[in-house]
């Protein structure tokens, strides 16, 4: 097995006419828009990107946060409850 065999599936597609009728001999691409698998990490230099950055540091912090967009579709961020609010209500 492949490394990436857990990530492919074979389907079977039957494309109709809207009167119920098989396509036949059409030329069909499919994409992949989005999925349900979220990808991802720790998130916190966007909240030093939009809070904080030094003017020096806000380059290099901006290109990092380009290249964490363009790998990940999920991040955790440092946002925890109890500093917002430390009593219940």
């Amino acid at each position: 097995m492949s490394s990436l065999e857990h990530r492919k599936v074979q389907s079977r597609l039957q494309l109709l006419h809207a009167d119920g009728t098989p396509v036949a001999n059409a030329e069909v691409q499919v994409d992949q828009k989005s999925h349900d698998f979220l990808f991802g990490c720790g998130a916190f230099d966007a909240v030093a990107l939009m809070t904080r950055a030094k003017e020096e540091n806000r380059a290099f912090l901006q290109e990092r946060m380009e290249r964490w967009l363009k790998l990940f579709n999920y991040g955790t961020l440092p946002f925890y409850w109890g500093r917002y609010e430390p009593r219940e209500g």
